[in-house]
């Protein structure tokens, strides 16, 4: 095996040794523990990346590598299952090194902040795709949580979180849209959208019409593929913003069947900017306008 020579570990001639290869993020602090005896503990000389452990048989046995960066660490367990074995462990995060994971990410009482999620109503409703949203509101106003406007048709196409009006707030839209759920300002919510319907924290929800008749989940999402969905408010082009405000997102998916296409996690990047890196696509997704807030 390349690198034995170098090996981190035990140099007795009387015992046989097992080689253990590390490949880590750069900059990772990596050690290496016998399962069976935690006093036997060797440490990577450097942060470069790679380490290899020699670490000394008397049966098949496992050993425990902890990686650790900052905030963020990894644990995996390789077992050698025969005297003189070689194993090869890549560790990675679920952030990159350097990342801080935080617990939310907010937009301010100004509400200007938001991301371009690049995704269309159309796509939701007909890919079969599902989107998660973790939020609470923390201001008052017309605020939107994840929105799109049809600017060809003035009105809002599709919007499936919506929090209308200063007192209540509704899952509703244009286009007559409205439902009964009222949220309430600081009260966390968990949300699943897809043609199916929208629940929320459990509870399903339908679509019926403010004048009493009936709607489709077909009439509540539109195939509008003309401007994507905005996170934090509501588009009405590529670049404005509307029915925006303060509120707080915990997460967010997109999933296709229980695939995740795309999956927020709440974090500051290296510079400590304030955003969500997504996990699926390995992108860092910073405010289009403004900073963010967090905690």
């Amino acid at each position: 095996m390349v690198g034995k020579t170098n090996a981190i570990g035990g140099s007795s001639s009387n015992s046989i040794y097992g080689f253990i290869r590390v490949t880590y993020p750069s900059g990772s602090t990596v050690t290496c523990t016998s399962t069976a005896d935690s006093s036997i503990v060797y440490t990577a000389p450097d942060t470069s990346g790679t380490a290899v452990f020699k670490v000394p048989q008397t049966s098949n046995n496992a050993w425990r590598i902890y990686s650790v960066y900052g905030t963020q660490n990894k644990t995996e367990t390789v077992t050698l299952t025969k005297l003189g074995d070689s194993k090869t462990v890549s560790i990675s995060y679920i952030l990159p090194a350097g990342y801080t994971q935080k617990n939310y990410i907010a937009s301010t009482a100004s509400g200007g902040q938001y991301i371009n999620t690049g995704y269309y109503w159309g796509q939701i409703h007909d890919g079969g795709y599902t989107i998660e949203v973790d939020f609470n509101v923390t201001g008052s106003g017309d605020i939107v949580v994840l929105g799109s406007v049809n600017p060809a048709a003035g009105d809002y196409g599709a919007v499936a979180l919506p929090i209308y009006t200063s007192d209540a707030k509704y899952f509703a839209a244009h286009c007559k849209r409205s439902t009964a759920l009222t949220f309430q300002v600081g009260s966390r919510y968990v949300a699943d959208i897809s043609a199916n319907g929208i629940v929320v924290s459990g509870t399903s929800f339908s679509f019926p019409l403010i004048d009493g008749t009936s709607q489709t989940v077909d009439d509540y999402f539109n195939t509008n593929d003309t401007v994507p969905m905005y996170l934090f408010g509501s588009n009405y082009n590529s670049t404005t913003l509307v029915y925006n405000g303060a509120m707080r997102i915990y997460g967010f998916k997109i999933l296709l069947g229980s695939t995740e296409i795309v999956n927020y996690i709440p974090c500051l990047n290296a510079s400590n900017v304030p955003g969500f890196y997504d996990t699926v696509n390995r992108v860092f997704k910073p405010s289009a306008s403004g900073t963010f807030s967090y905690g």
